[in-house]
């Protein structure tokens, strides 16, 4: 039992810092005493969830590096290359350093899971525990198969280098592993329906199951997508929040009706979100430093053609056809900027703006699009998911019908694209829209990046459709080769 304890404290001590990740009572070190008791084994939880915040997953590199390859923005600077689908040596070290927070995050969860269940602690709690680890572990995994392809499946702790060796698996295993761990913590009956202001940003029963509906569409398996998703939308816990710069709030504790799943971050040292300080243009203040290095794309049919009354353009994009502060400094070169996350009174360059994983629009639009699909047609129930998220957008009721704003005669196909156009307004710049357009395909992806008129659609290949294996992974592991590397790299 102690040798298990001691080795789960050598590496949790290795991996949590000084700083709870969840920014309550910080531990500068754990003792086989403390992971003894409650308040010990729930600060190597909370540990799990650290990696979110990192600086190469949401608090900035993984945020740039996906919104970069969307077809409504291009960058600059030392970005630029990654938005024209050309990885340099600075954006190939950028990628690799995500890699690294994916499966750090992975270890984490999996020390939980191959070693809670060793402590003589609550049964209940130490099943909680679990499950959360296991959709972390799902969560991470997720990410890794949609950027990289086939990844190595870890599902034991690297904590030597004799269990570094795994070969790659294909993509079906890793998501038929990430939907039974899903499964699992979901059948566990374990996890909360909700926490309290001091739990903001764990695992609910809802997230996970909002996340399992996300990878069922993913793998259009459109039945199970549109069930697991109606489970959240019947459980009455959300609503769409009428006030939506509320739902993008700087604010500390902030939360908002429609929250299901956040990555939180405070104006606090190292505990702030960094993205914001590329988003604006110096002159409106609207974040500590203001580099202006995502610039929307004008001509982009999904910026081109949104009508201006829908709200959420003016919450996402301020440019030059306005007169206001929000338009000061931007040029012919700079067009465009997205203003979606403000903070004017960070702490330095911590900014306080959560990051939206789930939100309740979410389980409403990945309804809408796995009920149609499911049933070769939209039907009442997918009109009425994506009505309510426009009917919201134009600031009327959103359960009474709206002639002129409503979706209505559409195809299947038809009303697919409308809910991608629907997905790409709703949730621009929350790093989903890369992974919207894999989910069209090849063919109608480099369509509509090739619509934006941008030059980063020139010499479509296979490597712009996934990131390369890091260099540190085929050399450290002996089952995977330079054979084995995603082709073109």
């Amino acid at each position: 039992m102690k040798a298990k304890i001691l080795a789960i404290l050598a590496f949790l001590i290795l991996t949590i810092g000084c700083q709870d990740v969840l920014n309550e009572e910080p531990f500068t070190f754990l003792s086989p005493d403390k992971l003894t008791t409650v308040e010990g084994a729930e600060a190597a939880v909370k540990a799990t969830y650290a990696e979110l915040q990192g600086w190469n997953n949401y608090k900035e590199a993984l945020v740039s590096q996906l919104e970069f390859k969307s077809d409504y923005m291009i960058s600059r600077g030392s970005r630029y290359p990654a938005s024209v689908y050309n990885l340099d040596v600075t954006n190939l070290s950028r990628v690799n350093g995500i890699w690294s927070s994916f499966y750090s995050s992975i270890n984490r969860a999996n020390v939980i899971i191959s070693s809670f269940t060793n402590l003589t602690l609550s049964k209940d709690l130490i099943d909680k525990w679990i499950a959360e680890a296991k959709v972390l572990r799902a969560f991470n995994y997720f990410h890794l198969v949609r950027c990289y392809g086939g990844v190595p499946l870890r599902l034991e702790p690297v904590q030597d280098l004799d269990n570094v060796a795994i070969k790659r698996s294909t993509e079906a295993e890793v998501y038929a592993q990430i939907i039974k761990d899903l499964t699992e913590a979901i059948n566990s009956g374990k996890l909360p329906d909700s926490y309290n202001p001091a739990g903001k940003g764990r695992i609910t029963i809802h997230a996970a199951k909002v996340l399992l509906a996300d990878v069922y569409l993913t793998s259009e398996k459109w039945t199970n997508a549109a069930a697991t998703a109606l489970q959240v939308i019947n459980s009455g816990k959300f609503r769409l929040e009428p006030d939506m710069k509320k739902m993008f709030s700087p604010e500390d504790g902030a939360t908002h009706s429609g929250e299901i799943w956040s990555v939180n971050f405070t104006r606090k040292t190292g505990l702030g979100a960094y993205f914001l300080t590329f988003m604006h243009n110096p002159s409106p203040k609207y974040s500590s430093v203001g580099y202006f290095t995502y610039i929307g794309i004008l001509q982009c049919p999904v910026i081109a053609n949104w009508d201006n009354n829908d709200k959420r353009k003016q919450l996402n994009l301020y440019n030059t056809d306005k007169s206001t502060l929000e338009g000061a400094g931007l040029s012919t070169s700079v067009p465009m900027l997205f203003k979606k996350y403000i903070d004017s009174n960070p702490s330095g360059d911590e900014h306080g703006n959560d990051f939206p994983l789930y939100r309740y629009a979410d389980a409403l639009l990945i309804y809408a699009e796995a009920k149609c699909m499911a049933d070769n047609n939209p039907g009442t129930e997918a009109y009425d998911a994506v009505n309510k998220i426009r009917r919201r957008a134009y600031g009327v009721d959103i359960n009474t019908p709206a002639p002129g704003i409503d979706l209505s005669g559409l195809s299947k196909d038809g009303f697919r694209d409308a809910v991608w156009d629907e997905r790409a307004h709703e949730f621009m710049m929350e790093a989903k829209r890369w992974y919207d357009l894999k989910r069209m395909g090849k063919v109608i992806a480099e369509q509509k990046i090739r619509a934006s008129g941008s030059t980063k659609a020139s010499g479509w290949g296979p490597e712009d459709w996934y990131w390369p294996i890091p260099r540190q992974e085929i050399d450290n592991n002996d089952l995977i080769s330079d054979a084995d590397q995603n082709s073109g790299y």
